[in-house]
């Protein structure tokens, strides 16, 4: 016989014992179940009888009261109520009875019929008993005597009485046959799950013996692809059914081994990109540092550079506030020179949001079509009102007609403006600006002949408040704020700024902005 077949067998037998085993159990609990029901029906008829007979009780008490005080502390509709529920409740539970025993508890039905007629004639012989009235002289003595002495429900009383005693019996008796046939349920489950038991066992052993063997070498062969024997595979031998099952396992050990091999490749592969993303987010981490440090930066720059013009401020108004004898020109003139430190803070205020959004990627600029000849001249022309005593002389000297861009001209004007300022006050005598054809776009260069400035410098033009030692030895009043504004407004057009010098040779100072074909990168 093939283990197929002997398996199939074991599983019958052991479904069949299995089923037979669920039958008893689930009749069990449906005996018992219904048991437990009419336990609660029959308990429930049995209490609710008594609590007729107490609210009969209670009404003929009150009637009684009322009949001789006029009074009573218990309403007489509530009890009427009460009564009138624990009948309805009777009923139903004498219903449910009826569905779970059958047609013979249909007498308890007559029997509640007619414990009804009784309560509506006990009731209507206490409607009949006259009530004390407020201010009326009290009944004789033979009336009252009468009243008290009436039972307006002795043969109600003694129906109940009949019906307690009946239910009170029935429940015992339903308790005794649930008890017994509990028992026999009891006897029958513990006999059939015995039998499932005993065949369980039987088929497990038989199994067991026919599984040992074959089940020993694919546990061998697992054990060995475990410890990463791959190579290992599992002789043929024993039923067919295993010898199909041990030619599965070695298959898969054969997709396994080369499965390991691809791994191994992905693995050097992933491994290797893994270290390209490492150096990917270590730049990104140095960027957030550098970000973090210039928002720092700039706090501090905000705090070291408002500090003095709001000094400034503070110190003027202090003064014209405590002179005592100040004219109007007095304060006129602290007004202007408490206004000229405000301009200043409010440019370098405007300057830092500048360069802060520039290094935040949030600069917004006014771009519409300009020419960059016309731009730079008219920077020049502002510029030559800087050189006061003929101490520069700004020459503009074009190699376009014209130099047309997408640009805000503001900004770019700005920028010119910040590079021919620094030429004269920190360049020499002759100052040379150009318009020139670039690669992509157009350049303007602003070139003089001063004393230059170092390669130190020049790697710290472009950071905020940085001056070189030219700026520092020849002018004062500057905020090391003109270069980064520069700087930030052209990567804001997509071009590049940069300087080229050195030591006493002077300073050229080169602007690239993409032309109008060009595609612009704007922050």
């Amino acid at each position: 016989m093939r283990f197929q077949t002997k398996l199939s067998l074991a599983f019958l037998v052991l479904i069949f014992a299995v089923a037979a085993s669920t039958a008893i159990s689930v009749h069990a609990i449906r005996e018992a179940r219904s048991m437990i029901e009419r336990m609660e029906i029959a308990h429930g008829v049995f209490q609710r009888y008594l609590k007729v007979s107490i609210r009969v009780a209670e009404l003929t008490r009150v009637r009684k009261e009322l009949a001789l005080t006029g009074a009573s502390d218990t309403d007489e509709a509530d009890i009427r109520e009460q009564l009138s529920q624990d009948l309805a409740i009777l009923r139903d539970l004498i219903g449910r009875g009826i569905d779970v025993v059958g047609p013979s508890e249909i007498g308890e039905l007559n029997r509640l019929a007619a414990i009804e007629l009784e309560v509506a004639a006990a009731i209507r012989a206490l409607e009949a008993v006259p009530i004390l009235q407020p201010d009326a002289p009290l009944p004789d003595p033979e009336y009252m005597a009468a009243i008290i002495g009436t039972s307006f429900h002795a043969r109600l009383s003694t129906l109940i009485d009949m019906t307690i005693n009946e239910e009170r019996g029935e429940l015992r008796q339903t308790e005794a046959d649930s008890s017994v046939r509990l028992t026999d349920l009891n006897v029958i489950a513990v006999v059939g799950l015995l039998a499932a038991v005993v065949i369980a066992l039987v088929g497990i052993a038989i199994l067991r013996r026919d599984l040992k063997a074959p089940l020993g070498r694919l546990v061998a062969g697992a054990d060995a692809i475990g410890d990463g024997l791959l190579q290992h595979r599992i002789p043929a031998g024993g039923p067919e059914e295993f010898n199909r099952l041990a030619g599965a396992f070695n298959l898969m050990a054969d997709r396994v081994l080369q499965r390991t091999r691809e791994l191994s490749e992905a693995r050097d592969t992933l491994e290797e990109k893994v270290r390209d993303r490492n150096a990917d987010l270590e730049a990104a981490l140095a960027r957030l540092g550098e970000a973090d440090t210039n928002r720092r930066r700039l706090l501090a720059d905000v705090s070291h550079e408002l500090r003095t013009p709001l000094s400034i401020i503070r110190g003027e108004a202090d003064v014209a506030l405590r002179s005592p004898n100040a004219s109007r020109d007095d304060f006129v003139e602290a007004v202007s020179r408490m206004r000229d430190a405000a301009v200043h803070s409010a440019r370098i205020v405007d300057d830092l949001l500048f360069v802060a959004r520039s290094e935040e990627g949030t600069v917004r600029l006014n771009l519409r079509d300009a020419d960059l000849v016309d731009i730079v001249s008219g920077g020049v022309e502002t510029a030559r009102g800087l050189t006061t005593g003929g101490r520069s002389v700004i020459r503009f000297d074009p190699d376009l007609g014209e130099a047309p861009l997408q640009a805000d001209p503001q900004r770019i004007r700005q920028v010119a403006l910040i590079l021919m300022e620094n030429a004269v006050r920190y360049g020499g005598d002759d100052i040379v600006i150009r318009v020139m054809n670039a690669p992509g776009g157009f350049a303007f260069s602003v070139a003089d002949n001063g004393s230059g400035m170092s390669e130190e410098d020049i790697a710290n033009a472009f950071r905020r408040f940085f001056r070189g030692h030219n700026a520092a030895d020849s002018y004062s009043g500057g905020t090391g704020l003109g270069l980064p504004v520069a700087k930030a407004i052209v990567e804001a057009h997509g071009g590049t700024i940069t300087l080229t010098s050195a030591p006493g040779e002077g300073l050229s100072a080169t602007v690239i902005l993409p032309g109008r074909s060009t595609q612009m990168r704007l922050g």
